[in-house]
C-alpha cells in the first residue's frame, strides 16, 4: 500500500513493462548503491518497486471495510450491557445482600461469555465456509 491506496494490476502486459521498468531503474542506481548496506539496498529497492507499480499500475482506491468483528452483534451487545449492569448492582449492593445479587452477576457474566463464545465460533465456521469456497 502507498498513501492509503493498494496498487491495481489489471493487464498481463503490464507485467512485461513493470519487470523491465524495475530492471532498467535499479541498473540506474546500481553504482549509487554499490557500496550501500543492506538496509539501504532494501529500502531502494523497495522504493522502486513501490514507483514502478504506481507508474505502470496506477492507483485505485480501496473499499472500506467494516472494522468491527463479525460477531459482535445486538444480543452479545445486550448481553454484555446487561452483565455490566449486574456488576454496578453489586457494587451498590449493601453487606447483607452482596452475596445474592453477586450470584446473579455471575450468572449474567457466565451467560454473555457463552454468548461471546457461540457467535465467535459461528464466525469462524463462517469464515472457514468461505474460504473453502475461493480456494
Amino acid at each position: 500500500m502507498l498513501d492509503g491506496r493498494k496498487v491495481a494490476v489489471t493487464v498481463r502486459n503490464d507485467r512485461e513493462k513493470f519487470v523491465q521498468d524495475v530492471e532498467q531503474e535499479i541498473a540506474n542506481q546500481a553504482e549509487a548503491l554499490g557500496k550501500a548496506r543492506l538496509v539501504e539496498l532494501w529500502e531502494a529497492f523497495k522504493q522502486v518497486l513501490l514507483e514502478v507499480a504506481e507508474q505502470v499500475c496506477g492507483k485505485s482506491r480501496s473499499r472500506v471495510r467494516e472494522k468491527r468483528t463479525k460477531w459482535w452483534n445486538n444480543e452479545v451487545k445486550r448481553e454484555i450491557k446487561l452483565k455490566k449492569r449486574k456488576f454496578k448492582e453489586y457494587l451498590r449492593a449493601s453487606e447483607n445482600e452482596k452475596t445474592a445479587v453477586y450470584s446473579r452477576y455471575k450468572k449474567q457474566r457466565r451467560v454473555a461469555r457463552d454468548a461471546v463464545k457461540r457467535d465467535q465460533e459461528q464466525s469462524w465456521e463462517e469464515f472457514g465456509r468461505k474460504i473453502k469456497r475461493k480456494f
